[in-house]
């Protein structure tokens, strides 16, 4: 009992005694326990005194142990939450800083890009000033080259029409000039061609007014003129031709020392003949080819031209790429060859200009194997050579036989048409050449051959639709 006595009194011991809340004791109350418990202790023995200071220093320095491990933890906790804001401290300024530097350095180059472009931007500035300058400086040049030779031609009441617009070629080896003008009156553009030209008179080739003539007359090929009703239905009488290129006027002024030739000519925007094989043939890794149709109009449309300045008693003697012009509707304009000297009249030999190229048919680079050959026939050899360049993309060579240039296959992809038309103009013996008008009536037979084929595959479409309703109507 005493042991169980004992056991209850230290468990009632260890357990926390249920005084009442601290607020309801009084003054007089904690008095009066200190009273009490100062009595018991006088009735305490020495011994349990002793017992008594020692538990008090026991529970004492149990106190103080758990108090001083309360601290260490607490110690420890605010150690490490100090230690762990000091590391997102200083992360964060690292961060900060490294953000700092590269802000910075990216200030830096944006600054260093600024720097540089400004200065690109000046260096182009400058150098487009310079340009602008030099391009007016010589549209300036170009512009008084004009108001000058319009000062020195005064009397030319054509000139006070004409407002300058560009200079399309200044001089080369000709020492000639075209200006792109536009009348005032029409509102049209115009292609001015001035060259100087040495008049030493008494009949000779050089003559300027000789040249006038000579290009008048080319101007009455491309000028439409009244015809009579037999000349309408006789169509190998040519006098013009709307596919020679027009030639307003001519004419020649003195100059000091020199006469000056002046062309007004038709200005065609769709450029040069020449232009345009370059763009189509230019690229060798391109394989292309001008359509037949196309090949067949052009063939017409310059055949007929030939025909026209032939009409005229003219041999131009110098029918190139260069020479030809293509309307906004891709139409061909035959235009005057580039050295006027080479145009012969009536078959005349007293000229000794030829105009030698790819293009030139053999009696021009050895007239003394052809001594009394026409020079229209080299006309007809010339439009031959054009047309091989269209549709196959380069002129013919001059030592191939004509067999064996209508034998190849760029030639042999058309129709049998153009084989015959180079056999017809290719010859190389003048004698053996077709004239520009037999060119032109097979051309047209061809055409007429062609309209006919496209009627009966007509008919044959309507036939066969009627024969379509027909059957259905009967079932």
């Amino acid at each position: 009992q005493t042991t169980k006595s004992s056991k209850i009194d230290a468990k009632t011991a260890s357990e926390p005694a249920s005084l009442p809340p601290q607020e309801e004791f009084t003054q007089d109350q904690l008095a009066t326990e200190r009273a009490a418990f100062e009595r018991a202790l006088e009735l305490l023995s020495e011994e349990q005194r002793l017992t008594l200071a020692r538990l008090e220093v026991e529970e004492k320095q149990r106190l103080e142990g758990s108090l001083q491990q309360q601290m260490d933890k607490r110690i420890k906790k605010y150690i490490k939450k100090k230690s762990k804001r000091q590391r997102q401290e200083r992360m964060r300024r690292e961060q900060f800083a490294m953000e700092s530097e590269d802000q910075v350095e990216h200030q830096r180059r944006k600054e260093d890009k600024f720097a540089t472009d400004t200065i690109d931007l000046e260096n182009t500035e400058k150098v487009m000033r310079r340009l602008e300058a030099s391009e007016f400086k010589a549209l300036e040049r170009k512009r008084a080259a004009f108001l000058e030779l319009v000062d020195k031609c005064h009397d030319r009441s054509i000139f006070r029409r004409l407002a300058w617009e560009a200079t399309l070629q200044e001089r080369g080896v000709l020492n000639r000039v075209i200006f792109r003008v536009r009348d005032s009156l029409t509102r049209r553009q115009i292609a001015l061609l001035s060259m100087p030209w040495p008049d030493t008179g008494n009949g000779h080739p050089d003559n300027t007014a000789r040249m006038v003539d000579i290009v008048r007359t080319f101007q009455r090929a491309s000028t439409p003129v009244l015809l009579t009703i037999a000349q309408r239905s006789d169509d190998r009488h040519a006098t013009f031709s709307r596919y020679v290129a027009g030639v307003q006027d001519a004419f020649s002024h003195k100059i000091k020392s020199w006469q000056q030739l002046f062309i007004l000519h038709e200005y065609y925007p769709g450029g040069r003949l020449h232009d345009a094989l370059c763009n189509l043939y230019g690229d060798p890794n391109v394989v292309r080819h001008v359509p037949e149709s196309l090949v067949m109009r052009w063939a017409s449309q310059l055949a007929k031209a030939v025909r026209a300045v032939h009409s005229h008693g003219l041999a131009l003697r110098g029918i190139d790429p260069r020479a030809i012009f293509l309307t906004e509707d891709n139409q061909l304009r035959l235009s005057l060859p580039k050295d006027l000297r080479a145009i012969s009249i009536n078959d005349g030999f007293e000229s000794q200009v030829s105009i030698l190229g790819p293009y030139s048919a053999p009696e021009l680079e050895d007239p003394d194997s052809f001594p009394h050959a026409s020079h229209k026939k080299a006309d007809v050899f010339a439009l031959g050579a054009v047309i091989h360049h269209v549709a196959v993309g380069a002129p013919p060579l001059h030592n191939m036989q004509v067999s064996r240039l209508v034998a190849t296959p760029k030639v042999r992809r058309y129709n049998r048409w153009l084989r015959d038309f180079l056999r017809m103009t290719l010859q190389p013996a003048p004698d053996d050449r077709a004239t520009s008008m037999d060119v032109v009536d097979f051309l047209n037979d061809q055409a007429d051959q062609v309209v006919l084929m496209q009627a009966e595959d007509a008919s044959e479409k309507e036939r066969a639709i009627e024969e379509a309703h027909l059957t259905a109507a009967t079932t």
